[in-house]
């Protein structure tokens, strides 16, 4: 009974304490609005894709939506319950282990230390943050989960069901964040246990060991057959759904892969491929304190009990679970550390953080073994932990959506053409356009113009789109011949002077358009700046956030940045939050000097006041993350 007691509150206490500082109306930086808007209608989020979280988390918020939640609120919910589903795989899988590998440790002992691990695996700062976010993350956590318990209890029973997990939490992992299951696969095939996948170890009548010396034969055993066969059916399943999506006129789509060889390009990571190439210099020095203390902060009282775990199983001559466990982490470590990356790069962590939780019940274990009384040590420290780490994660005021929305409706005339640069600010505009109807006056354009696929401009303002159609069509059709794989991607490469001409050739054509309706040409600084190179802003008016070619008298509130979310602890730790800091840097430096210019000197203060509060977060934000600021 104390059992399925443990085993259900497993499962409950973590999806209460993770729901607890959750934001149900709001989302942050990065890829959130991009994922919300994705699953409000089955699109194609940025590669690999992510289609089983796409399709599962749509379903899930379709249910919800009955009740009814809001698709923000749902999708934050879905993310809690399936981290809450890994931390009860965690205190199943921990049981299973403890039993078969420490036979001393009583029952009652063994249910505590797994239900400890598995309330541990979700108070880390890293794992709480994005268990209650919009993002993939929570549910590979869920994948992963799945699969390590798959692992332990076949390893137990070798039954079909165990089988099962296995296969379901392998082959949903790999059609959703499929880096994290790749680097495990080798460690999964290390696992494993032996007669199959592995060559076995066969015992004699002499009881001697020896190695069978045609391992091959056992990839044609049933149990590695229906493993490999069922995992292949699943990624067919959902990767061939989304090719098919793609061939549906959706309102956003980021690539098209619609055909087998842009969705070969679109599974293996399409443009952002390139950050995992490129060689940076110093970048692993400026990465490698920040996943130091990122890996501290997530064990925190418990990093004695890794290494009391490795010890206990060194003991035991447990090294291949050594190697699995510690193996996965540095190997995502060491590919995390020399990439050139930003947004969600704490994220990349968490599979290998949960692996690692399979050290701490042994670390307990160990600790234990003299004296059976210190396991009444191990809440007090979960306690301490959850109470440094819940304002560090509570995203209860962390509305950065919604201020920033309210920013944009108070910053924009009616029908007004905007050029936004920001990535976030993009793509939560086009959640609540299509979520919420949200000012649909607007013609708000990523300064690439296309946005994340050139058909999305025709599909989303066809009148703006037949006005410019000539220019635009041009503009596409170089940029396809240059840089095929950018007209279905952010981004546009202008490396060559007649690819350019035609780009600013597009821009004029948009803002004669504005001319003749009468309508504000709007842009953000980033956007700005660069439009302004080229001679395209003759005068340039302040509109709160955003530069204008008129005076709009809109924004005037935006220089005293009332975003509550800029006072959160979480800020110090959101490496995705740097690119709106250099906006925001870049937008309080606009008003102090516009205002300044135009003699009111209420406005330029308080505008002068915002620019130096973002050059002291910028600083601290440098001291904690130097790789985000580096010179690029």
């Amino acid at each position: 009974m104390k059992n399925k007691v443990l085993l259900v509150s497993s499962f409950i206490f973590p999806l209460l304490l993770i729901l607890s500082n959750a934001n149900f109306q709001s989302f942050g930086f990065s890829d959130a609005g991009e994922f919300s808007l994705v699953t409000n209608f089955l699109g194609i989020a940025h590669p690999p894709g992510f289609p089983s979280y796409v399709v599962i988390a749509s379903l899930f918020s379709k249910l919800l939506e009955l009740l009814p939640f809001s698709h923000i609120a749902a999708l934050v919910i879905f993310s809690a319950v399936c981290v809450s589903f890994s931390s009860m795989f965690l205190f199943l899988a921990s049981n299973l282990l403890l039993e078969k590998l420490s036979p001393e440790i009583n029952s009652n002992n063994r249910n505590s230390i797994s239900f400890a691990t598995a309330i541990l695996s979700i108070t880390g700062a890293c794992t709480w943050h994005w268990a209650h976010s919009i993002e993939v993350y929570g549910f590979q956590l869920f994948c992963m989960g799945m699969l390590l318990y798959g692992i332990v209890k076949y390893e137990c029973d070798r039954k079909m069901i165990s089988l099962l997990f296995l296969i379901v939490g392998y082959a949903l992992g790999l059609a959703n964040h499929h880096l994290s299951m790749i680097l495990f696969t080798p460690f999964l095939l290390l696992l494993l246990p032996e007669g199959w996948l592995m060559v076995p170890i066969v015992v004699n009548k002499k009881k001697t060991i020896q190695q069978n010396s045609n391992p091959f034969k056992y990839f044609f055993q049933k149990p590695f057959l229906i493993f490999s066969g069922s995992t292949l059916a699943i990624l067919l399943l959902f990767y061939g759904f989304m090719m098919l999506r793609a061939n549906t006129p959706l309102p956003f789509a980021f690539g098209n892969p619609d055909t087998f060889d842009r969705l070969f390009y679109h599974i293996s990571g399409g443009a952002w491929i390139k950050n995992t190439q490129t060689e940076v210099k110093g970048i692993i020095s400026m990465r490698f304190p920040y996943f130091m203390r990122l890996t501290f902060n997530q064990f925190l009282f418990f990093v004695p009990f890794l290494i009391f775990g490795i010890l206990y199983l060194l003991n035991k001559k447990l090294s291949r679970l050594i190697i699995a466990f510690v193996g996965y982490y540095l190997l995502v470590l060491f590919y995390q550390l020399r990439i050139d990356q930003a947004a969600d790069t704490d994220a990349y962590m968490l599979s290998p953080f949960l692996v690692l939780m399979f050290l701490i019940p042994f670390g307990i274990a160990s600790f234990i073994k003299q004296n059976q009384k210190l396991i009444y040590i191990i809440p007090l420290l979960l306690l301490f932990q959850v109470v440094i780490n819940y304002p560090k994660t509570d995203l209860r005021k962390f509305n950065v959506s919604e201020s920033l929305m309210r920013d944009l409706d108070l910053s924009s005339p009616k029908g007004s053409v905007l050029l936004i640069a920001d990535w976030t600010s993009i793509i939560t505009y086009n959640y609540y356009r299509n979520e919420y109807h949200f000012r649909e006056d607007l013609m708000v354009l990523n300064y690439d113009l296309k946005f994340t696929n050139f058909k999305l401009l025709d599909r989303n303002y066809p009148e703006l789109y037949k006005n410019i159609k000539t220019e635009y069509d041009r503009y596409v059709q170089l940029l396809s011949d240059a840089h095929p794989e950018e007209i279905y991607n952010t981004g546009c490469t202008l490396d060559n002077q007649e690819l350019m001409n035609s780009y600013l050739t597009v821009v004029k054509k948009i803002q004669n358009y504005c001319v003749s309706k009468n309508v504000a040409f709007m842009t953000d600084p980033k956007a700005y700046i660069l439009l302004s190179q080229y001679g395209l802003f003759k005068v340039a008016h302040v509109s709160g956030s955003l530069v204008a070619d008129r005076i709009t008298g809109k924004g005037k509130t935006f220089p005293t940045l009332n975003y509550d979310w800029l006072n959160q602890p979480r800020l110090m730790a959101e490496p995705g939050a740097s690119d709106k800091m250099v906006d925001l840097e870049a937008a309080m430096d606009f008003n102090r000097n516009y205002y300044r210019q135009t003699g009111n000197i209420l406005l330029a203060d308080q505008a002068e006041t915002s620019y130096q509060r973002i050059k002291r977060i910028q600083r601290d934000m440098k001291l904690r993350m130097p790789f985000l600021f580096r010179p690029q």
